[in-house]
């Protein structure tokens, strides 16, 4: 699965539950992010497995003005490592489910 495919995946999550417009811009943000930083992990997520999330955080804070993440960009973070994981975890196993 590509990093595309995970944000309309996350962006449908996000439209299910009503979450604020403040976590689609995070998302966005985050994206562009990984996209600069990580850009073998545009084409195959699975390479998000090999960089640990606190360290994506870490790196991420560190473009801030303000070195700080705020709570939708924390939260961002956890929802690309959250189905991420559960992208791959049902994949690996031959058993890949739309969640």
């Amino acid at each position: 699965m590509n990093l595309a495919q995970l944000v309309k995946r996350l962006w449908t999550v996000y439209e299910e539950k009503g979450i604020a417009r403040c976590r689609y811009n995070a998302l966005d943000h985050i994206v562009t992010f990984i996209k600069d930083k990580y850009p073998m992990a545009e084409s195959d997520i699975s390479i998000l497995k090999t960089i640990e999330k606190q360290q994506m955080k870490d790196a991420y804070e560190q473009t801030k003005s303000n070195n700080r993440l705020n709570g939708a960009e924390k939260q961002a973070i956890n929802d690309i490592y959250l189905k991420s994981a559960t992208i791959i975890q049902y994949t690996i196993k031959g058993r890949f489910m739309s969640r």
